[in-house]
């Protein structure tokens, strides 16, 4: 899911099947976008309201703003909803066809800088944009897996960014946006780090792996301590409640599990779906 920072109720959703679709209206009704089939596997949007999708197979798709027609209200026929879809175009094509990367599983765009785009793949590395997504570069010095997940800026220290990797690629950070990459080994050689997600209260890191359950750096990423207790070997992401310290979800394979107390205890709040 991505909100629109301008509007709340303004909601898009990446799908397995159906690409990308967009409510209006809190997620009570959806209307598709021009982006109807296919693996959507990452959104993110701009504070000016461009929207980003990293697929499956299909590169990546931008929708900015000033290329959508609001609905009209109270007309909720498919008519209506067609021509009123939002327009996705491709960007980075010739770049991920270049490094012969199927899947980009992570679009991240600097708060600092809207312009300032990463792209995490599935076998090309990390590219990145200063221009919006009109020109691509290798943004990956010193990140040595072909595989990153998708990159996370510290809301604290907007400068420094974070980024799980594939099997035994451990976690990476970089303090100047992206240009330069530190790796962070932790458990077994064959780690795989989904994502990892910073506490917006305390600035603690916490990191999501593959089998290896939810980690826990009061240290700045120096080192990092299993906190699940086996509850979640597979955790793919790490979602805090900015208005309230401590609080934070952890989506598992195995359901959602919810922390009041800055992880010391855990509660499953939904079952798998």
């Amino acid at each position: 899911l991505a909100v629109d920072p301008a509007d709340s109720q303004h909601l898009f959703a990446g799908t397995v099947s159906g690409g990308v679709e967009a409510s209006t209206d809190g997620g009570v009704r959806w209307q598709t976008t021009d982006v109807r089939d296919g693996h959507v596997l990452a959104l993110s949007i701009t504070d000016e309201g461009t929207i980003y999708a990293g697929t499956a197979f299909n590169g990546v798709l931008a929708s900015a703003k000033d290329r959508r027609t609001p609905k009209k209200a109270g007309d909720d026929s498919s008519k209506t909803k067609d021509a009123n879809s939002h327009h996705f175009v491709e960007i980075a094509a010739a770049q991920l066809n270049a490094i012969h990367a199927q899947n980009v599983v992570g679009v991240t765009v600097d708060p600092l800088n809207s312009q300032h785009l990463i792209l995490g793949t599935n076998d090309g590395g990390l590219l990145g944009s200063t221009d919006g997504g009109g020109h691509w570069s290798d943004t990956g010095a010193g990140l040595l897996s072909r595989s990153p997940r998708k990159a996370g800026f510290n809301p604290l220290k907007p400068t420094e960014v974070w980024d799980g990797s594939f099997d035994g690629g451990g976690l990476y950070s970089s303090t100047d946006s992206g240009s330069h990459w530190t790796r962070h080994l932790f458990g077994s050689p064959s780690n795989y780090v989904w994502m990892s997600s910073i506490d917006p209260n305390s600035g603690t890191i916490y990191a999501g792996s593959k089998g290896e359950g939810v980690r826990r750096s009061r240290d700045g990423g120096a080192t990092f301590t299993r906190i699940d207790g086996g509850l979640m070997p597979q955790a793919r992401y790490i979602t805090f409640d900015s208005s309230r310290p401590g609080k934070f979800f952890v989506a598992s394979i195995g359901g959602l599990w919810r922390s009041l107390d800055d992880g010391a205890t855990f509660t499953k709040v939904a079952p798998q779906a």
